[in-house]
């Protein structure tokens, strides 16, 4: 029981810790917006250079210039401002766009990553560029392209300052989303953990399981969706297809948990609807390997499929509710907060000054939140379950317990003996030794009931301390008590047998009450004469009511010699 309690105080603490980690890393976006970098923003005076229109207009960033064509360059220049920067540098972020960055028609920086992964995807990148020193009042001019038509005319924030500055502020605005990605994944690692070890002690509960996964797959997706991984790993593509795997997957264990841990009415649409997921990623991947189409067009798709999902699961929350399903109104309201975030998170990625650039700011709130209710369910219905299993232990015990003595019972010898009986031939040798304490009656009606329980269990003690290392030892009688003893020589039981009296003796000698008789009788089980045990134990005990016998005859010879 301890370890079982163990068990969900670990749980819930880890929770704790993750969700302070949680909000403490959700401030910085509580915007949606990442925090400005240390530098100047180049936010004005830019012209454009509009290929579809062949013409020329100004504008100022970040900007969005509709009907823009597929892989076609949308070119903005302006000159540079006089700085002080020792070490000037250029910072912007792209998404799904190849980029030329030119000081004064000269090429000093080209974004144009080799096709792969079956994709025409350029992935989205951080862009740091050094600017020559002597670069003040040159023309600056950066050519966008993009291989999708729904990415060609985002122009995304440029800034311009020293680049330590730079790289620090990236540093500032990522580093605790990455400190709360990790901590997710570590955290998920420990929940697969902690379901092998609630398997062994027969705590089973597969919620605890999709919670985990779900838990790995989101701070996955935000490394993947970090700036500040891609000034570690150069490779924008495989991590932009990293996030996009992630979250295409993310929705299946959520649900999956949902189904298991809650039993809803209509589980089985619940499975339905994480199929889907599966399936649109599984189909999503296949297109993708036969080039017809990328993972970052099917974006709208799972936001369709993931809104109607969110207001199926509103919609079973409900009816859950009103059916008196109460157990699931708490985690219900957790859903429901979780799938808002993201409903706003979704909306922001199609409505903001950029569209489809990296909004996931007020999903960390909804994970947080969601998180926080699921950890907490699931330590309670740990807890649940440890008082379910107590309850079982004590109902085994009873069971198969003599209560009085704590010894084991007449049917735990009956299972013993069904256990053992299939192997009885593989044994080298099988022992019954069959005890009966004497004078329990005359000790009942002499000195009263309560002094022959004491006979029993001062009895039982003394058969534990010395014949427990033979065998499990069974009351299956009144007074009458056996052990089933496997490969051990005759020559040990008897010197445990002869412990035995000595022990008898010695308590004897100690007592002003009653005094402890026993007699034993024991037998072995003799291969291809004996069917089963039954028979050992008849030998063992007609052997055990002779040493009765012998005993009563041995007191009564002493008295006539007196």
């Amino acid at each position: 029981m301890k370890r079982e309690r163990i068990l969900g105080k670990l749980l819930i603490y880890i929770m704790v810790s993750i969700s302070v980690l949680l909000l403490v890393s959700i401030f910085p976006f509580s915007t949606g917006k990442m925090a400005a970098p240390v530098g100047m923003p180049l936010s004005d005076h830019w012209t454009l250079f509009n290929p579809t229109q062949n013409s020329k207009s100004s504008l100022n960033l970040p900007s969005v210039i509709k009907d823009i064509p597929h892989n076609t360059d949308v070119t903005i220049s302006r000159p540079l401002p006089e700085t002080a920067y020792q070490d000037p540098a250029l910072y912007f972020v792209t998404e799904q766009q190849k980029v030329k960055v030119f000081i004064d028609q000269e090429l000093i920086y080209e974004y144009n990553p080799i096709l792969k992964w079956f994709s025409q995807s350029p992935g989205r990148d951080v862009h740091l560029i050094s600017l020559p020193h002597d670069s003040a009042g040159s023309t600056l001019t950066i050519a966008f392209n993009s291989p999708y038509r729904s990415f060609s005319g985002i122009l995304a924030q440029v800034w311009m300052g020293s680049r330590n500055d730079l790289v620090m502020s990236i540093v500032r605005n990522d580093l605790i989303p990455l400190a709360l990605a990790y901590s997710l994944v570590i955290f998920g690692i420990i929940l697969l953990a902690l379901q092998k070890r609630m398997a062994k002690l027969k705590l089973r509960n597969a919620g605890t399981f999709y919670l985990g996964l779900f838990s790995v797959i989101s701070g996955i997706w935000i490394v993947a969706e970090s700036n500040l991984i891609l000034l570690f790993i150069k490779d924008p593509v495989f991590l932009s297809h990293l996030a996009l795997v992630s979250l295409y997957c993310l929705p299946v264990p959520l649900l999956l948990f949902v189904r298991r841990v809650y039993h809803p009415a209509r589980s089985r649409y619940i499975f339905y609807l994480a199929c889907g997921f599966f399936v649109f990623f599984v189909a999503g991947t296949v297109l993708q390997v036969l080039s017809l189409t990328d993972y970052i067009l099917l974006l709208p798709c799972f936001h369709l499929w993931a809104t109607f999902t969110i207001v199926s699961m509103v919609i079973m929350g409900i009816q859950e509710i009103r059916s008196g399903n109460k157990d699931i109104r708490f985690f219900f309201y957790g859903c429901l907060l979780f799938g808002g975030f993201i409903m706003v998170d979704v909306i922001l990625y199609y409505a903001a000054e950029t569209p489809r650039m990296n909004t996931q700011s007020f999903f960390r709130w909804g994970l947080l939140l969601f998180i926080l209710f699921s950890s907490t369910i699931m330590g309670q219905n740990i807890l649940h379950m440890r008082d379910i299993r107590t309850k079982n232990r004590v109902l085994h015990s009873l069971a198969y317990t003599d209560t009085l003595t704590r010894l084991k019972n007449r049917a735990s010898f009956e299972k013993a003996i069904r256990a053992l009986q299939p192997v009885l031939d593989s044994q080298d040798s099988v022992t019954v030794v069959v005890v009966d304490i004497n004078n329990l009656k005359t000790v009942n009606d002499t000195l009263g009931h309560a002094e022959g329980d004491r006979l029993l269990v001062e009895g039982a003690r003394i058969m534990r301390t010395s014949l427990s290392r033979l065998g499990e030892i069974y009351r299956i009688g009144g007074d009458e008590f056996a052990i089933i003893i496997r490969n051990t020589p005759v020559s040990i039981i008897n010197d445990a047998i002869a412990e035995l009296f000595d022990k008898i003796d010695h308590f004897n000698s100690q007592s002003n009450g009653f005094k402890i008789s026993m007699a034993y009788g024991m037998d072995s089980y003799q291969k291809g004469k004996d069917k089963d045990l039954n028979s050992v134990i008849v030998r063992a005990d007609k052997a055990m009511y002779q040493c009765k016998k012998n005993q009563k005859l041995i007191q009564v010879v002493g008295t006539d010699s007196e």
